[in-house]
Order: structure tokens, then sequence, then C-alpha cells
């Protein structure tokens, strides 16, 4: 069951929430008309939300361009939303499930693409993407060894925090399976037509993660690799230019 937040309109853009199958609500943001455009779906990473600059500017390029899009919030602060205390790999694939569903039932998307960002790329391969026409992996990376190692674990929530751009919080379950989930694994059944767009300026293990995933990706596939980008593409141009390179990829499919 899915319900539809009355009011919340805003220019071209309405504010929706999905009903999970286990009671939980999920936040979304509809800008175009899935029956009319293309839709591109948008996933955010480990920590982020669906206004990040990543996802907001990319909504807004991509109607430029012809797409209508759908970006969400795994986690929220609302009593009905999942916490992040609460995610995991397992739970965001279901979400994405309990989303792709209702855009296909309720809102009668056809042609359906996603961009994922960081670590909702292995949430994203947990997902059942039968249907989906292309795929784009934004810097996508299981948490690395390296950065394991970084963490600091609290007893209560149980958890871990560490810093990247900033302090986040994330629950035990999560990271434990970042652990013991293999890339190999992942793209096992994978056949969706997949980019790999990886930024070079920050931390390099993300490209070193692009790479260890691009081998198991079946054809067709392509990698390209931004120098002047950080892991957010807020650098001067670079949203705009993945956007580009996204959008190239998405329109062969």
């Amino acid at each position: 069951m899915t319900r539809l937040k009355k009011g919340g309109q805003m220019t071209r853009e309405t504010e929706m929430r999905i009903l999970t199958p286990d009671g939980k609500l999920i936040d979304g943001i509809l800008r175009g008309n899935p029956k009319k455009k293309p839709l591109v779906v948008f996933i955010h990473g480990f920590g982020g939300q669906m206004n990040d600059v990543m996802q907001y500017m990319a909504a807004r390029i991509f109607e430029k361009n012809g797409f209508s899009s759908f970006r969400f919030n795994f986690f929220g602060t609302s009593s009905r939303a999942r916490k992040s205390s609460e995610c995991s790999l397992v739970s965001n694939g279901r979400d994405i499930n309990t989303v792709l569903s209702y855009l296909r039932t309720e809102l009668g998307a056809k042609k359906i693409f996603v961009a994922a960002h960081s670590f909702g790329v292995p949430s994203l391969l947990k997902a059942n993407l039968a249907g989906i026409s292309a795929i784009a992996s934004w810097d996508g990376s299981l948490v690395p060894e390296c950065l394991i190692k970084s963490l600091t674990a609290l007893p209560e929530p149980k958890g871990y925090l560490f810093n990247f751009v900033y302090t986040l919080f994330t629950g035990e379950e999560m990271i434990n399976e970042s652990k013991r989930t293999q890339y190999e694994e992942l793209f096992k059944d994978h056949v969706i037509p997949t980019l790999f767009a990886v930024s070079k300026k920050g931390r390099g293990f993300f490209a070193e993660e692009a790479e260890k995933m691009f081998p198991l990706a079946k054809d067709p596939k392509e990698i390209v690799f931004f120098n002047n980008a950080r892991h957010g593409y807020t650098e001067e141009g670079a949203i705009e230019d993945l956007c580009k390179k996204t959008i190239e990829w998405f329109k062969k499919y």
C-alpha cells in the first residue's frame, strides 16, 4: 500500500510518502511526469539525503534533457521513517523495490533508469532490477577496509561513528554487512547496462573500488574518470559533466 501526501506542491515537484510493507514511510520528491517522459531514480549514498547537492541539481539538469525524476530518503526524522541505525544493504534494497513498484503501478512509469551514489550502489544491487533500462554508479562502493579500520564503536545506540566529510553514524548491521559482502556476489546475476562514473580528486578508494567492480559487470558497460571532481561533485562544473555523461549513457537505452 502506498500513500500520496496531499499538498506539498512545489514548482514542477510533488512531495510524496510511500508506505513500505513493514510500515515505514519513505519520503520522496517527484519532478516531472513519468507517464510522458523516461524516469530517472536518484539514490543517495550513506549519510546522504535526497536534497543533497548532487540529487537536487541532477533532477533539474535531467529535466532540461527530457527526463522526469524521483529522489527519496532511506531514513528520516519523522516517527514513521526508518532510522539510520535500522538501515542495512538488505533493508535499503527492499525499500528500493517498494519505490520502483510504486513508480510503476501508482505513477505509471514505463521506462526507468537509476543513478546511485556511493553506498547507494551496493544497496541498489541488493534490489530487484528487472525492467530497469540502465544504471549509473556514481562513485559506487562498499565501505572499504581502510575506512572500517577508522570507525569508533558506540555501545548505545549500538553502531559506529566515522569521520568522512563530516561525522556520520551507522548501525552495527550496516558495517557487518559491508564486511561480509563481496562484489562478486552483487554482480553475479547483474545484466543491466552500467556506467561507472568515478571521482579522482579526493580519497582514492573510489577509483580502486570501481576498478574491482567494472570487470565483474557484464557488457554493455563503460567506466569514466572525473579527475577534477571529489566525491560530492561540488567543484565548478563537476555535476554538470557527471550528468552529461550519464544522460548520454541512458539515452542509448
